[in-house]
């Protein structure tokens, strides 16, 4: 059987995606040791003042995903060590999953259809 020709894309898909979900699977189960210091830190950062930590998961339309998705997997690329750097991976980890959702992987099944979603899904292994 032939290759699609959006196959290729769709892997590509699957490949970051995996990555945010295998980092916040690891972060999660680290800080499921201690959910007391855990949900401490949240409700540090859910008042946080700092203008970098977001309390919304609404991109401004001035603001590039692409570059902010990067500066993720940046982060994201470290190894995390300690509990605090699990605290930080896993909310990366999350926000930059719904934006990579909402503004790269969306389009791209707007664009080739429910073949390719078919196709993301059974390969990220979640249908």
């Amino acid at each position: 059987m032939r290759a699609q020709s959006w196959e290729a894309e769709a892997l590509r898909h699957v490949q970051a995606m995996s990555k945010y979900l295998y980092a916040h699977a690891i972060s999660s189960i680290v800080l499921a040791q201690d959910p007391t210091q855990r949900d401490r830190m949240a409700k540090e950062l859910s008042e946080s003042k700092d203008p970098n930590v977001r309390h919304k998961l609404v991109a401004d339309p001035n603001e590039d995903v692409i570059t902010m998705l990067r500066d993720w997997d940046g982060a994201l690329s470290q190894e995390a060590t300690t509990f605090e750097d699990h605290f930080k991976q896993l909310h990366y980890a999350v926000i930059a999953s719904i934006y990579y959702d909402c503004h790269v992987l969306s389009p791209a099944i707007k664009k080739h259809g429910m073949k390719f979603f078919t196709f993301y899904q059974q390969r990220l292994n979640i249908a």
